[in-house]
């Protein structure tokens, strides 16, 4: 006698409709990730920002200005004649290249397209003023 065995296996119509919901979900992801990597990034070089103000703010109480820093040579100009700071880090961003220049204005500068920020967009601060100014394709 044959046994009767209830064989269950999904339909056409159900393997589509998953595949449809991880796409959307999977589409969803995507866009999410791609508009918060810039944001990411640029609060990094808020962060990176921050560090190198610091510096040159205790240099500047001890010298009475500022340091005129090109790129890549922020820790050496900078990290290396403050005590327990090491910049080496910001020297090999490659996200971004920070310079200092001798008026007090920092530009942290993309060397290649980040999200929405073409390359060469900055990210710029003024010491004396307090004024951060943020392009807004990293907003």
């Amino acid at each position: 006698m044959l046994s009767k065995r209830n064989h269950y296996s999904f339909t056409l119509v159900e393997l589509l409709i998953t595949v449809i919901i991880i796409g959307i979900l999977v589409g969803i992801g995507i866009s999410y990730y791609v508009n918060i990597v810039p944001k990411a990034k640029a609060a990094k070089a808020k962060h990176a920002i921050t560090l190198i103000t610091e510096a040159e703010k205790m240099h500047r109480m001890d010298t009475g200005s500022y340091r005129a820093v090109p790129p890549g040579t922020i820790n050496g100009r900078i990290g290396a004649g403050v005590t327990g700071m090491n910049l080496a880090a910001l020297d090999n961003d490659t996200d971004f290249n920070y310079s200092v220049t001798a008026a007090g204005r920092i530009k942290a500068i993309n060397p290649v397209a980040i999200g929405g920020c073409a390359a060469g967009t900055e990210i710029r601060f003024e010491i004396s003023t307090g004024v951060l100014t943020v392009p807004s394709c990293y907003r």
